[in-house]
């Protein structure tokens, strides 16, 4: 059983010893019921000694739970946390081109996934201490009467199996609402985000729920009822044969001389304290269907992170020496190609084969129309993307696998749909205190925004002030290279200028590179070189004049 696996993974010695206090827990209240039966039988005949022996399996059974409970507690919320940490960590290691579209999918595991199984493995003690006590109870009821034990097994495993029948089928059920659950988290991500357009479509805000997400809701309740009505009827069947077991077992024995009233009675006894544990155990059964897919999800996400993520042996790359004056570009593109599949038009679109060099300190403005490659070949010159033919260089050195993370640390990246992270941990103190002020102020922002032991006071912010934010922490990054994908997008005019005219001249200053994708004509006379992108391909420069004129006209 998976659980028990990971449970073993954590602590091998912790499981034992909780799996020990269980069974002792459990053998002890097996002993409660056998001293009730002596007490019963003997008519108290030495009530000091059974009443010594009842308080003392009393303290070993509740001191035994306890610490059972603590541990299996302990290991689950250990095993829980670490595969958080796990897959959290996985997924930074993993090829960014690989999960850039499984968002849905990794946010549903990340969360659902995590929650189904932590709430089921929290019902290990109780599951741990239940089975203990029917084997104690089991054990005792052979010292009453094999035979009757016997008898009893028959009617019990011939209502597992009643019970077992649905369990496979509410798999099934189980398996596709759970795969439902990826479209109807990116449903509800279209209502969160997507609220100011549905607000003011009255027509669309309705047809919204009723139609798209509704019918989704709506088969996985269906996939849900089915499921569980199912079992809870054969549960509830099986509950019913026990008992006319139990009722032909009484009788067989007032028609046959099998065994006597006083032995059926203690047997009887013992059996309605099995009862409770047995249920207990039972119910559970369903869940662990649920645990079984949601660690599926994991397993195959695991298994493709794993691929992406191989223990590569690392290699260094050459530092920037910007007093040292050399003809090797910082970054280069050699032949690089990339390909992607186009949605909106429904082919595949192919970017390059793309020449470009660019030499350190340089300032680079990229323009091109909709859907030319601007922001892919942004994520190819970054690392982000590896190319399909061709190399990336960085100071004639070839980016691969082994070195990409540090080509990538490189750089400082605003992207068209950047993430603002409240938290800037990552930043010195020092830094924060010498140069976040400043900035603040030239940015406009320092009545807005504070930052408090490396934490934005605020992120709820207009889409241009998270922007000037986005460049306050990306020039507190102090990075050598410094890529912008249409930073300046939808700004006013003073933020513009003050981008263009104050903030990219600084960066040149303090002996940056800087690479920004931009549509502003008017400022590209602060670039040293302007290419640009058509259908995937870079413009000759002989070209460029004539169809920058015509791309602006």
């Amino acid at each position: 059983m998976k659980v028990l696996v990971l449970l073993i993974k954590s602590s091998f010695w912790k499981f034992l010893i909780a799996s020990l206090s269980s069974f002792v827990s459990g053998i002890s209240l097996a002993g409660v019921i056998y001293l009730i039966n002596q007490a019963i039988e003997t008519r108290m005949a030495n009530r000091e000694e059974l009443i010594w022996q009842f308080l003392t399996l009393l303290i070993v059974y509740v001191s035994t739970s306890i610490l059972g409970a603590y541990l299996i507690t302990l290991l689950s919320q250990t095993v829980i946390q670490d595969m958080r940490l796990t897959l959290s960590n996985k997924i930074l290691k993993a090829s960014f081109h690989k999960l850039e579209y499984q968002s849905k999918r990794l946010f549903t595991i990340l969360t659902e996934d995590i929650n189904t199984i932590s709430s089921i493995i929290n019902k290990m003690p109780t599951i741990l201490t239940g089975i203990a006590t029917v084997i104690g109870c089991f054990g005792y009821m052979v010292i009453i009467s094999w035979k009757l034990f016997g008898l009893f097994m028959v009617v019990f495993l011939f209502t597992f199996i009643l019970y077992r029948l649905p369990l496979n089928s509410y798999g099934e059920r189980l398996r596709k609402a759970r795969n439902h659950q990826n479209t109807l988290f990116g449903y509800f991500e279209g209502l969160i985000y997507g609220l100011k357009e549905l607000s003011i479509n009255k027509k669309f805000r309705n047809l919204y729920t009723s139609k798209i997400i509704a019918p989704l809701t709506e088969e996985q309740k269906n996939h849900q009822v089915t499921g569980k009505t199912t079992v809870e009827i054969f549960s509830r069947w099986g509950e019913v044969i026990l008992l006319l077991g139990i009722g032909a077992i009484l009788v067989i024995i007032g028609e046959t001389d099998f065994t006597t009233y006083d032995v059926m009675v203690q047997f009887l006894t013992v059996t309605l304290f099995t009862i409770s544990p047995l249920a207990r155990i039972t119910r559970v059964l369903p869940d662990f269907q649920r645990i079984n897919i949601a660690m599926e999800q994991i397993d195959r996400a695991g298994l493709d992170l794993d691929r992406e993520s191989e223990k590569i042996r690392k290699t260094s790359l050459p530092e920037i020496n910007l007093e040292r004056k050399s003809s090797i570009p910082l970054v280069s593109l050699k032949d690089v190609t990339y390909s992607y599949y186009h949605s909106d038009e429904e082919k595949f679109f192919k970017l390059g084969p793309i020449d470009l060099d660019i030499q350190p300190g340089q300032m680079v403005f990229l323009i091109g129309g909709n859907g030319s490659g601007k922001s892919t070949l942004a994520k190819v010159l970054c690392g982000l993307y590896p190319p399909e033919t061709g190399e990336v260089q960085f100071l004639g050195q070839r980016v691969d696998h082994a070195n990409v993370e540090e080509f990538r640390d490189r750089f400082s990246a605003i992207f068209a749909d950047f993430y603002l992270f409240p938290e800037i941990i990552h930043i010195d103190e020092s830094v924060i205190e010498e140069k976040a002020e400043e900035y603040l102020k030239l940015l406009e922002l320092h009545k807005k925004v504070k930052i408090v032991d490396k934490t934005l006071t605020t992120t709820n912010l207009s889409t241009g002030q998270r922007k000037r934010l986005g460049l306050l922490i990306s020039y507190l990054e102090d990075k050598p290279i410094y890529l912008f994908d249409e930073w300046a997008a939808g700004l006013d005019p003073h933020y513009k200028k003050i981008f263009y005219k104050k903030l990219l001249p600084d960066l040149k200053a303090r002996g940056k590179t800087v690479f920004a994708i931009t549509h502003d004509e008017s400022y590209f006379d602060c670039a040293d070189e302007v290419v640009m992108l058509k259908e995937g391909k870079l413009l000759e420069p002989h070209l460029l004049h004539d169809q920058l004129i015509e791309f602006f006209n």
